[in-house]
């Protein structure tokens, strides 16, 4: 040892031992085998292939991992990236947001501190149209003559070789109408037709980011309350009164053609502790499955499903990895509740 450092003196396996040692005697050993040789291994780092030489201002450049050879020990890698306006370090990607050269250095350091590098140069320039990295997150379906607030979105301009962010402008079209807005405006739509779909259109400067379709239903007129209103679906009907015209507390939808149909309540629900009830119908109720989704409204990737796999006297239930059969048949008038509660989803057979 010298000055607290080991130093070989011939080739071959060395054994470094520790050992400690508490105040009642106990002692604990940990042994790590080292390898002297005379000349280590040049440490090299080599470029991954196919690296890119021109890329477009404000999208992700993913780094790739290079090729590290020779050292002696852990080699630990720091990638640098240059740019004109000065250098940082990243990790998975960066996203070049000035014009003009960037160079990506690799740096590789082994345990007794020998480096080695190696760069690329790729050339930013700027793209046809405005960046979005916001997701458009709109309802599925608008109640009519209710407030809302378009989504901010901004639009990242990298036209004039640096970037400019602004809020989007949004266009809503619907019937003869044409309404023009900025993202985090507040929307009122007023349609005349139940289920008359609206146009909304998010652009900045010439370009088109995102347009959607969102059908409006009419939930209230002056002292009317159109229950059904809230279940909007095509290829289906729905009925909420009787044989004499007398409104019952259920609704009932038929579908009005073969193959899959589907339909959407409008008004969203709180999740936890939500329940809802199905009754079928006595010899018609014939589908073979029953999908019931619950999509969170401010971020349409997390959901929830409920699968129903209808048998001759059985019902199968699919919530998640979880799989039940159920002694029930849907040609008879059964009734079962479905709900959602900590985290997943609760089935009941009533009758």
């Amino acid at each position: 040892m010298q000055d607290g450092a080991f130093v070989p003196t011939r080739h071959g396996h060395y054994s470094i031992v520790y050992t400690a040692k508490d105040s009642f005697g106990t002692t604990a050993t940990e042994v790590y085998s080292v390898l002297a040789v005379s000349e280590i291994p040049e440490l090299t780092v080599e470029n991954p292939a196919n690296v890119p030489t021109n890329v477009t201002l404000g999208y992700p450049i993913v780094v790739e991992e290079p090729t590290i050879t020779g050292g002696t020990g852990n080699v630990a890698c720091v990638v640098t990236v240059t740019g004109p306006d000065g250098s940082y370090e990243v990790e998975d990607s960066f996203i070049p947001d000035v014009a003009g050269k960037w160079t990506v250095t690799y740096t590789a350091t082994d345990y007794i501190g020998t480096t080695a590098t190696n760069s690329f140069e790729l050339e930013a320039s700027a793209g046809d149209v405005p960046v979005v990295y916001d997701t458009l997150v709109l309802p599925k379906i608008f109640l009519n003559n209710v407030s809302y607030v378009l989504p901010e979105v901004y639009a990242d301009d990298y036209s004039t070789g640096k970037k400019v962010s602004s809020l989007c402008d949004v266009k809503i079209e619907y019937a003869d109408k044409t309404e023009m807005k900025k993202a985090g405006d507040t929307f009122v739509p007023s349609v005349t037709e139940n289920g008359e779909k609206i146009k909304v259109t998010y652009f900045s400067g010439n370009a088109q980011l995102d347009t959607r379709e969102i059908p409006t239903v009419i939930i209230r007129e002056e002292n009317t309350i159109y229950v059904k209103n809230y279940v909007y679906g095509e290829g289906i009907s729905i009925t909420d009164k009787d044989a004499n015209n007398k409104y019952w507390n259920a609704l009932q939808i038929t579908a009005e053609q073969e193959g899959d149909v589907s339909w959407t309540f409008a008004n969203p629900q709180v999740a936890e502790l939500l329940t809802m009830k199905f009754s079928s119908i006595e010899k018609k109720t014939m589908f073979d499955s029953m999908q019931i989704t619950l999509t969170d409204v401010e971020n349409p990737d997390e959901s929830a499903t409920l699968y129903l796999g209808v048998g001759g006297a059985t019902v199968t239930v699919t919530n998640g990895s979880f799989e039940t059969v159920v002694d029930m048949s849907l040609m008879k008038k059964t009734i079962f509740n479905f709900g959602y509660e900590d985290g997943r989803f609760k089935f009941e057979k009533v009758n």
